[in-house]
């Protein structure tokens, strides 16, 4: 009588151990799906000819319509890990540049006096200033 007692018991616990790891994964596939925007420490300014952001963790796409007086956007990005995407649109929704960078880089785009730019990250830590 006491060996069943003590077998119940023991897969009582055992069960409630599975379940409650069960639920913990089932809240963390939740909150954080890997194929959705997450943004931490995420500080940015945006204007209609400079967006500029700084974060700790991006992972996701963010989209700003921007206009300049010239036709050179300038683009610096900054990294400590990860990569992030920056793709240029005309108002057509053609791609007038796409490249993904992984590596603190500046570089210069000629893009006509209007542009959407979107930036996609995956994991990425560090920042970006996008202007004309």
């Amino acid at each position: 009588m006491k060996d069943r007692r003590k077998n119940s018991k023991t897969t009582f616990i055992i069960l409630s151990i599975v379940f409650v790891i069960f639920v913990i994964l089932v809240i963390v596939k939740f909150i954080y799906n890997p194929g959705s925007d997450l943004k931490m420490g995420w500080i940015s300014h945006e204007q209609s000819n400079i967006w500029t952001a700084d974060y700790s963790y991006f992972t996701g796409t963010e989209t700003n319509n921007m206009e300049g007086t010239n036709t050179k956007l300038n683009v610096d990005v900054e990294t400590e890990k990860g990569s992030l995407e920056i793709t240029l649109k005309d108002n057509d929704d053609n791609i007038l540049f796409s490249e993904v960078i992984s590596e603190t880089t500046s570089f210069n785009v000629d893009v006509p006096k209007n542009v959407i730019v979107s930036v996609s990250g995956k994991e990425h830590d560090g920042g970006f200033k996008i202007s004309y």
